[in-house]
């Protein structure tokens, strides 16, 4: 790959066979094991990821949606090869690939660019008329329990729902590691349309505090979380108060909809863990 492509990732090998790959303010991860290696999520497509994962290895590849949102599953025709996601989120992948929503996430990207005009974050080979289109649906289901053996190191799929109906995470029991993406996070979305309700994502850390593991990773933030930070989440929904959120400007994915950002009581805004939710999925 040239230089004017590879700037538009970073990668980073936090542990040992266990790589981040940053590019759009997304974090796509790669586990390399003995005689597999495994990535979950794709990105926008709007990059040249397959060749960023063929610099950093040649083995086999499983690819896997966490869940079927455009800025983690749109790269998933540049592969050529089946992928596998939960069987509840190939409806909201098959929304989020559609040419409206295709052509919401290209103006948002160009958006950014405009204004963070000195960061590599959208190719200017990357035209509208050209990515509207996408009729990738070559997919495999994936459920609770599925385990990925990559030879020295395994995978097993976790059903995270709340932010999609079918979010999973991958949990790698020989790093202790749990790849959540957006499945759990500081500002967890809870307002769009196929959001669940906030109890299910409540669930679903009760959950995940449950597993055995040390750190986890998530789609929009580079960095390794302790798994003690799952507590500040689990604070935030238990003592959820939708009326003193502080009010968020509304989504582009859901004009016209209140939404607000509710937080750990008694810390700084900056500092606090949230969650950005609208009326409709309060319980």
């Amino acid at each position: 790959m040239d230089k004017s492509e590879r700037k538009y990732f970073k990668i980073e090998e936090p542990m040992p066979g266990f790589f981040e790959i940053s590019s759009c303010f997304v974090q796509m991860h790669l586990l390399v094991g003995s005689h597999h290696a495994l990535l979950v999520d794709t990105g926008y497509g709007f990059t040249k990821l397959p060749e960023v994962i063929r610099e950093i290895t040649k083995l086999p590849l499983f690819i896997v949606n966490s869940h079927g949102h455009f800025d983690h599953a749109c790269g998933n025709s540049a592969f050529h090869q089946p992928v596998f996601i939960h069987p509840a989120d190939i409806p909201v992948f098959r929304r989020h690939n559609s040419a409206e929503y295709r052509g919401i996430m290209y103006d948002s990207l160009k958006k950014v660019q405009k204004l963070l005009f000195f960061l590599p974050i959208l190719p200017r080979r990357v035209k509208k008329e050209d990515i509207l289109q996408d009729d990738f649906n070559d997919f495999l289901e994936v459920t609770e329990g599925y385990t990925f053996d990559l030879g020295g190191k395994t995978a097993e799929v976790i059903e995270l729902p709340g932010h999609t109906p079918g979010s999973i995470g991958l949990y790698c029991r020989e790093l202790k590691l749990l790849i959540t993406s957006d499945a759990i996070n500081s500002d967890v979305y809870m307002f769009l349309p196929e959001s669940t309700k906030v109890s299910v994502y409540q669930k679903t850390l009760y959950r995940a505090k449950e597993l055995d593991f040390d750190y986890f990773v998530t789609g929009h933030q580079s960095k390794l979380f302790p798994k003690y930070m799952l507590d500040d989440y689990i604070e935030v929904v238990e003592h959820l108060d939708y009326e003193k959120g502080i009010p968020r400007k509304e989504h582009e994915l859901t004009p016209g909809k209140e939404l607000r950002r509710c937080i750990q009581p008694g810390k700084p805004k900056k500092k606090a863990a949230g969650i950005v939710v609208s009326a409709d999925k309060l319980d």
